[in-house]
């Protein structure tokens, strides 16, 4: 969420961007509330792309599966880091996997991800550094690191 009062977002300003958001958050209201009233009044996929991505900042990956609708999804259909998200959510689940087809090269470089942290189990700096050079682009460094 913006503050009104910072001077590190760009030369918009955060009323700007509520203004193009059609709503202002309450006050005292978390920034995860105000990105779900906005998808619960309006359900368009801005607001529901929005609401993905704050459930994948919080790292909230059983509410983003949930809202998601994504169940039997090819993955090439899905952004990158949805896909990334998911894959990692059925390794965490296995239980409970989602069923979706995810694109091969997410799939090899998920491996390679977890093997990298296989290796390294001993030394969580080295995992992480050699995880940032490889991996750092990625929805799964975000979430372990």
């Amino acid at each position: 969420m913006f503050s009104y009062n910072s001077q590190q977002t760009t030369s918009y300003g955060a009323s700007e961007y509520y203004t193009r958001l059609g709503n202002e958050p309450f006050g005292g209201e978390s920034g995860m509330a105000f990105c779900h009233r906005m998808y619960a009044k309006n359900d368009s996929a801005i607001y529901r792309d929005i609401y993905l991505a704050a459930l994948l900042f919080e790292k909230n990956l059983p509410t983003f599966v949930a809202e998601s609708a994504v169940k039997n999804a090819v993955g090439s259909a899905l952004p990158t880091h949805y896909q990334e998200a998911l894959v990692l959510y059925n390794d965490l689940h296995p239980s409970t996997p989602v069923a979706f087809t995810p694109d091969s090269a997410v799939v090899s470089r998920f491996a390679e991800f977890r093997a990298l942290e296989q290796e390294h189990v001993g030394n969580s700096i080295v995992a992480k550094n050699l995880a940032k050079r490889k991996f750092g682009d990625t929805y799964w460094f975000y979430y372990d690191f």
